[in-house]
């Protein structure tokens, strides 16, 4: 398995993972995708052999991004990275590949002087895995946001110096 930049090529199987976990992220079609990984200051994948096992899809603060998540961070902070997705295929779950994603993402973000990478993930109702997860990395709450009537986001961020 290697990680590598993703490019167009992949964008089909990103898509379908993608539309695996859904209702942990967003929909997105081809031309969505196209343009967000165009916003992006880190977009890649782990490649398996002759798949796509997982990706990770992050921004910088100067993205014309209008994800409301994204925005709550961009009023907040100067230098981060947000993370907008990562995905590990259902196969390769428990590999430790979201982790293997994470360290590259901290040591791109760091080389490139940013100073927080920050995220959410759903607290009502929790996502238990995704919090076990980031709070292995170090990310600590810094706030929340109610998306809908029934769907609350924890605002996680965790400093990179």
């Amino acid at each position: 398995m290697i990680i590598r930049n993703a490019n167009k090529q992949d964008f089909l199987e990103i898509l379908s993972l993608n539309q695996d976990f859904v209702q942990l992220t967003s929909e997105l079609d081809f031309i969505r995708l196209a343009k967000l990984a165009e916003y992006s200051c880190y977009f890649k994948v782990i490649q398996d052999a002759d798949s796509i096992a997982a990706f990770l899809l992050a921004f910088a603060p100067d993205a014309p991004y209008e994800s409301v998540n994204y925005q709550w961070f961009q009023h907040r902070y100067e230098r981060f990275v947000y993370i907008d997705r990562i995905v590990v295929s259902q196969e390769h779950q428990g590999k430790k590949l979201g982790a293997w994603l994470y360290n590259d993402l901290f040591d791109d973000s760091s080389e490139k002087g940013f100073q927080q990478v920050v995220c959410e993930y759903n607290s009502q109702p929790i996502n238990l895995p995704s919090q076990k997860f980031h709070t292995s990395f170090g990310f600590k709450e810094v706030g929340n946001q109610r998306i809908s009537d029934n769907k609350v986001v924890s605002m996680q961020a965790r400093e990179l110096f």
